[in-house]
């Protein structure tokens, strides 16, 4: 997981990693975001920098939260 904190929203990390890795078109990829179209499966929580893996696990937490169906109340 290379996440930059403090530089870039999760959303915005998502859309970087499928154009980088996958070469999906930035506004593909914003789109896919916006209409939660990825199941998101995430390893390497264990390879993050331990003085950030408390930052790290939040980010994600929030993330998963807001975007949650039962956070908004399906």
């Amino acid at each position: 997981m290379n996440f930059e904190f403090k530089k870039q929203t999760i959303p915005d990390w998502i859309v970087e990693q499928l154009n980088s890795k996958y070469q999906v078109h930035k506004s593909i990829g914003q789109e896919w975001v916006k209409q939660q179209e990825l199941l998101l499966l995430l390893d390497g929580l264990d390879e993050v920098k331990e003085e950030q893996r408390d930052t790290a696990l939040c980010a994600v937490l929030k993330y998963s939260r807001q975007k949650s169906p039962l956070a908004r109340g399906m």
